[in-house]
């Protein structure tokens, strides 16, 4: 003769596959977060290191930087500077249009120039780093993530 389950028991068995569905929801959700954010921000620095390499391929040519993110890109396109100069990451190949923003919030970086343009300094508006600065000409190139 076959046991028959008691209705409470099935009704168990269920709470307990949700919750442990909700259980290894809450512990992988998070890290997919963080691991998204990393992402970004490896790109955002990149594409700052990108801004960078152009501005030196610039400075070369015309003694000066530009500090301006259009003109900027638009040398970048008509020079056809090699993408074997830019970084990638496997996300995301070098596409001169995208440096004028930063991937995590999609806002303009923040970029200047002195109006000798002997240096210039370029920041993320969330706060994933910059290069050179306003206030100290010295730093010009230099990193604030390395």
């Amino acid at each position: 003769m076959a046991q028959v389950k008691a209705k409470g028991s099935i009704l168990l068995e269920i709470l307990i596959v949700v919750l442990t569905v909700v259980l290894v929801y809450t512990i992988y959700d998070p890290a997919m977060k963080i691991r998204a954010e990393e992402e970004l921000k490896k790109i955002c620095r990149f594409r700052m290191k990108n801004i960078r390499q152009a501005e030196l391929k610039y400075f070369d040519e015309y003694g000066k930087y530009t500090g301006n993110i259009d003109s900027l890109i638009a040398f970048i396109k008509a020079k056809n500077l090699p993408d074997s100069l830019f970084f990638s990451t496997v996300s995301e190949k070098f596409n001169p249009d995208s440096l004028r923003r930063c991937p995590k919030a999609q806002t303009f970086y923040i970029f200047g120039a002195d109006s000798a343009g002997k240096y210039y300094w370029l920041e993320c508006p969330v706060g994933h780093g910059f290069i050179g600065s306003k206030d100290k000409p010295e730093d010009v190139n230099k990193v604030s993530w390395e």
